[in-house]
């Protein structure tokens, strides 16, 4: 069976080929059309040079709208229309919705829509479908995490009501509920046995609807392929910019970031980098210990563009894998072509596992020692071999103005040119990996220190808010972000 991964390449492929056609055929009338009207008389050139044009133009026309269904008299301008935000990272259809059945009963009766807070669990929608007879309350209780619960020894009186319900599966879980109803609104706690307590408030549904989603399972565990993006995170996506960068990295591996950062801030990160660089050495690199001797260093580890390209990327709850500052002088020694995972095993995991976002402080051309890339290397899923290393065909050179972020995943095959220019080069890198992953670099001695300057971006960057081989998850802030953190995964 084919993935959705696979085939959404072959529906990409086919439609740059028909646009790709279209565009041969729309050029090719123009050619004919012109050298018909520059050597014939203009009467009868003007018709024939028209009908020439229109002919060969429906021809592809024609092609295009039996390939990918697609029809316009004019191409669009480019192969990269077909990869804008209301293409392939376009946000999903919206959920179905069915009708909720009428609750017949007294009181409290109907539906409620209601958020409850957690440690363990973070902020999660619940909704409750009670009926009342009485003093005596039934129905069941919904979540986002968990089939439905019926409710058991359920009362009321004087709008106080409480009742328990379990929940068994994978998350498996005994709960009490202790709320308090005023007219439409209601508040109250929600003891979840194991996983904590947690406060409940909510108001009565007027919505004679409700979405029909999968069932909890596949909202917890479904992956998405690795180059779409999720409905949590499209939003993020769309309003900072980056829909087209997704989209390249996804494809082949790399993208730049322009004007990531205001020129102050490049400014006081390429003086931090050569403050911190040592003084020996031809590179000039400092390859740990940066994060905690420049606020800007962390500045620049949870800056929101790069949260967002690194939650693409390398999943939800990914970690900082490294920081390393590099000043590099005229005729400095270049670096082969090598793929960053150097410590995993081929063939590489279908999903990227480290991203690498490079900072130039100092604008990154060829000569001026830039990276360079093979795009489309990703896919392969290998380091490149002896041979590969020597020759480095179809490099690209990943130019960019200074105060640009030049990324590129941990599977594409990359280089870095030689210095020919005076003066310094000074760039940061940033790596981040997949929460599962040990990261390169030890920040467990500044950790606290950073997570009480920055917040949680800064925790969880650290590994502060997972729960892999902890005792319990006490300090889990948002269970439904952790469950979804070894891969991107759908609601």
């Amino acid at each position: 069976m084919e993935s959705q991964s696979t085939t959404h390449r072959k529906e990409d492929f086919l439609k740059r080929s028909s646009l790709a056609v279209h565009q041969i055929c729309f050029a090719l009338g123009f050619i004919v059309a012109l050298g018909i009207l520059l050597t014939n008389e203009p009467g009868y050139a003007t018709v024939a040079g028209i009908a020439a044009f229109i002919l060969i133009n429906m021809l592809g026309i024609a092609f295009r709208y039996a390939v990918s269904g697609d029809i316009q008299f004019f191409p669009r301008l480019s192969l990269a229309s077909y990869y804008s935000s209301d293409s392939k990272h376009k946000a999903r259809t919206p959920t179905p919705t069915k009708a909720r059945e009428p609750l017949t009963g007294e009181g409290v009766t109907g539906y409620w829509d209601t958020k409850v807070d957690t440690k363990a669990y973070g902020s999660m929608k619940i909704t409750l479908c009670l009926t009342q007879k009485d003093n005596t309350l039934t129905g069941s209780v919904e979540g986002s995490l968990f089939a439905p619960m019926d409710i058991e020894e359920g009362s009321i009186a004087d709008g106080k009501a409480t009742w328990k319900a379990n929940s068994s599966g994978f998350l498996s879980f005994n709960t009490t509920f202790d709320l308090i109803f005023k007219g439409d609104a209601l508040e109250g706690e929600v003891d979840f046995g194991k996983y904590g307590k947690g406060t409940l408030s909510g108001q009565k549904s007027t919505e004679a609807a409700v979405e029909i989603g999968p069932p909890p399972e596949d909202r917890i565990f479904g992956t998405l392929p690795p180059e779409e993006i999720s409905e949590e995170l499209l939003p993020t996506i769309q309003e900072l910019g980056l829909v087209e960068n997704c989209r390249q990295l996804g494809e082949e591996g790399w993208t730049i970031i322009k004007e990531a950062a205001d020129p102050d801030f490049v400014a006081r990160l390429r003086q931090a980098i050569i403050d911190c660089s040592p003084v020996e050495g031809s590179d000039g690199s400092k390859l740990s210990g940066l994060l905690e001797t420049d606020p800007v260093f962390a500045e620049a580890a949870i800056n929101p563009k790069l949260m967002a390209m690194a939650e693409f990327s390398v999943g939800r709850g990914f970690l900082l894998a490294s920081m390393v500052s590099t000043v590099r002088e005229k005729d400095s020694n270049p670096i082969d072509l090598h793929a960053d995972q150097a410590y995993f095993p081929e063939p590489f995991p279908a999903h990227n596992m480290m991203l690498t976002c490079c900072w130039a402080t100092d604008e990154f051309t060829l000569e001026n020692g830039a990276t360079t890339v093979m795009p489309g290397t990703n896919a392969l899923l290998r380091h490149p071999n002896e041979d590969e290393i020597k020759t480095a065909q179809n490099m690209v050179t990943m130019d960019c103005p200074a105060g640009s972020i030049a990324i590129w995943d941990g599977r594409v095959w990359h280089a870095n040119a030689p210095k020919t220019t005076d003066g310094q080069r000074v760039v940061l890198h940033t790596s981040y990996q997949r929460m599962v992953v040990r990261p390169n670099e030890d920040f467990s001695d500044v950790a606290d220190e950073m997570i009480e300057k920055y917040g949680q971006p800064m925790a969880q960057l650290l590994g502060k808010l997972d729960s892999i081989a902890k005792k319990d998850f006490d300090y889990v802030e948002d269970f439904g972000t952790f469950i979804r953190t070894t891969n991107n995964a759908k609601l």
